[in-house]
């Protein structure tokens, strides 16, 4: 919660925390406040799809955000799609880290095609590099 007092904050590093599903609702809620924030790591909290889908839901509030990493959150199709879903909003993303997760290589969002809105530049999954 004191996450979203520090409205000017442009970087939140929050790795290997111990962030489970059910806390992402409220840190979601916090996040959606931080209006400046470019770069979001969450890699190595147990997130999973439910997470992913309010984080998904939660990233049209961040049009600042250029770097993402959710690996290691173990994160499935589901949570993959979502989040797909939420960065359309996000035109500033240029690096997407998704390593470490269980969904398959081949989902759409590892394959965004010159339509999407976003100006990614890097993706990084447990299969390589890919855009």
């Amino acid at each position: 919660e004191a996450v979203g007092n520090c409205s000017q904050l442009e970087s939140l590093n929050l790795a290997d925390n111990g962030i489970g599903s059910s806390h992402v609702s409220r840190l979601c809620d916090s996040l959606a406040k931080l209006s400046k924030l470019e770069d979001l790591t969450l890699a190595g909290n147990a997130i999973g799809d439910m997470g992913a889908s309010c984080l998904g839901e939660m990233l049209s509030h961040l049009q600042n955000l250029v770097l993402l990493d959710l690996t290691g959150c173990e994160i499935g199709a589901t949570g993959a799609a979502s989040v797909a879903e939420g960065l359309q909003s996000c035109t500033q993303v240029e690096t997407l880290h998704l390593g470490l997760n269980s969904f398959d290589a081949d989902l759409p969002i590892l394959h965004l095609d010159s339509n999407a809105s976003v100006a990614l530049q890097a993706l990084f999954t447990s299969v390589g590099t890919s855009l």
